[in-house]
């Protein structure tokens, strides 16, 4: 199994386990095989290059400007982030996009920060990893404009309806799905969207230490959602698609090391 989204800077991971040794072994034991330790803003994306030093070829980092930590950056901040974003173990630009929803940063500073990301992609050509909340619109329009200038992207921790899915596979983007499909109170939309997912678009994620799937039983003490995890998306995705859970695990597995490379 292969998790293309981990929050892997986030206190609730590294309590009592700061340089998460203990937690990489616990993820080879539950038959996790590779991460992506996700970048929101410079000190994060550059914490997640360092992870990728202390476990090579297990661990791979992007590097990105958060919509909600559009506001912090600066315009001398930029040729710092060019240079990480360059980093032979950067596997995609992002986390970026557009929060319409709770609008942390102001909204055309969100679009400004956005299309800077886009624009010093150009040249180096990652693929994206995007983040998206209440913007479909002006998020679908931005991508549209420079569709010809990355070479893939994936809609990190989707978790919109069939309308939804559609415009960004026409983008032809990968879908991240996350523990949002195994909670029943707030997956109507989503479960609308799956059927649509081609197999060949479809990418599993934790986005921990959040989203803990609420079919796992037990759960954790601390309510924290680890990178193995992945595991009960999966099992999730493959009741919803009546797939078995190994031929789900092996597609989203060949599909993440498409998308990572």
């Amino acid at each position: 199994m292969i998790d293309i989204g981990c929050n892997l800077s986030h206190p609730k991971l590294r309590k009592g386990d700061p340089d998460l040794t203990r937690l990489v072994a616990d993820c080879k034991k539950h038959g996790v095989e590779r991460l992506v330790a996700i970048g929101t803003d410079l000190e994060d994306s550059k914490a997640a290059i360092r992870l990728t030093e202390r476990y090579p070829g297990f661990v791979n980092a992007t590097v990105g400007i958060h919509p909600h930590d559009a506001k912090d950056i600066k315009a001398e901040d930029w040729q710092e982030f060019k240079a990480l974003l360059k980093n032979p173990e950067v596997v995609a630009i992002g986390e970026m996009g557009l929060d319409f929803c709770r609008n942390y940063s102001p909204q055309p500073v969100q679009l400004e920060v956005f299309e800077k990301q886009l624009q010093l992609n150009e040249a180096i050509r990652k693929p994206l990893y995007l983040h998206e909340r209440d913007a479909t619109d002006q998020q679908v329009a931005l991508l549209t404009r420079y569709r010809d200038k990355f070479p893939a992207g994936v809609a990190h921790c989707f978790t919109g309806g069939s309308i939804t899915v559609k415009r960004y596979l026409d983008l032809d983007l990968y879908i991240g799905i996350t523990g949002w499909i195994c909670d029943e109170r707030r997956n109507q939309d989503l479960l609308e969207a799956v059927p649509f997912i081609p197999n060949d678009r479809l990418l599993v994620e934790t986005d921990c230490p959040f989203l803990l799937p609420r079919t796992l039983s037990p759960k954790p003490k601390d309510r924290v959602c680890r990178p193995w995890h992945v595991q009960q998306v999966l099992e999730e995705l493959a009741a919803i698609r009546n797939t078995s859970f190994e031929a789900l695990r092996e597609l989203t597995t060949e599909n993440a090391v498409r998308f990572l490379a």
